[in-house]
């Protein structure tokens, strides 16, 4: 079942999810899939980007993060949002999940890995479960 934006425990428009790609072509595609979904978007092709235009009091709010960015890996990026005791609930994303061992070395604030490429419908699931995560979890939901 497709989860529609009226389904959600967050009205549309209510959720931001702030995304990180540094692909132009997977952020763009990303941001209008999700848009049409309801959820407020802050794009950035990069962490230093993400970290210019983040706003921790945007509640509530998840992160949808590339796990290899040029300039800053995606769980260092939950790492320094951690170690700044932010609380931003991250879905990290790869076309290479399946080639790592990620599930016991991620940082706190991962609460679900996806794996490229998905569905609408399972990254709709993954940041729903991530905006309706009251704090970080240890264990990650892992890709399928």
């Amino acid at each position: 079942m497709t989860a529609q934006p009226a389904d959600r425990a967050h009205p549309p428009g209510q959720a931001t999810v702030y995304v990180v790609d540094d692909d132009d072509a997977v952020l763009d595609a990303l941001t209008a899939a999700l848009q049409a979904h309801g959820y407020r978007i802050v794009a950035s092709p990069s962490a230093a980007a993400f970290f210019a235009s983040f706003q921790p009091a945007v509640l509530p709010a998840c992160l949808l993060v590339e796990l290899d960015l040029p300039d800053l890996g995606g769980p260092e990026l939950v790492g320094q949002l951690v170690g700044r005791r932010i609380r931003l609930p991250a879905v990290l994303m790869s076309a290479r999940l399946r080639n790592r061992r990620l599930a016991k070395n991620l940082p706190m604030g991962v609460v679900a890995l996806l794996e490229k490429p998905f569905e609408t419908a399972e990254l709709i699931e993954r940041l729903d479960f991530a905006l309706g995560s009251s704090a970080p979890a240890g264990r990650p939901i892992a890709p399928a």
